[in-house]
């Protein structure tokens, strides 16, 4: 997996579009100092109260989006039966974030309006059948009413 990071900033309480960095051009200190590499060679200490920084999964949704912590996913499948697992015909929307658990050091999704969180959602196979990416919790945080 490559380790790439969405930056979103805050600023005047409007987010602006996230932006891709490398490893290489950030520096995120155990105080919480942090430090952005410039253009001219030089490392800069940067205020980290108005950024938001989402770690990417390694994992792509249905349409080859790159999943971050911090997306809100829509998962449309069909329902099976429980015992038999045969199809219903009956299709179910669920609405998911996807949150980083630094315990467990893994991504989860948190289904909309739960408490708990799921680590077994993501798999590469599942996401590239039944998720999309709906939004991010930085640009829509109304889709996760009540999560």
């Amino acid at each position: 997996m490559v380790m790439k990071y969405r930056v979103w900033r805050l600023p005047d309480e409007e987010y602006k579009k996230g932006w891709w960095i490398h490893p290489s051009q950030i520096r995120i200190y155990p105080d919480g100092t942090i430090e952005s590499h410039v253009w001219d060679g030089e490392w800069e200490i940067i205020d980290g109260s108005d950024i938001v920084i989402q770690n990417y999964t390694g994992l792509f949704d249905k349409n080859e989006n790159e999943i971050c912590e911090g997306d809100i996913l829509e998962c449309y499948s069909e329902l099976v039966q429980f015992i038999t697992s045969k199809p219903t015909g009956k299709y179910k929307s669920t609405i998911y974030s996807i949150e980083y658990k630094p315990i467990s050091g893994m991504f989860a999704t948190r289904e909309k309006g739960k408490d708990k969180t799921w680590s077994f959602h993501l798999d590469q196979n599942l996401m590239t059948k039944y998720y999309t990416i709906i939004g991010n919790v930085c640009d829509h945080p109304e889709l996760l009413e009540n999560i």
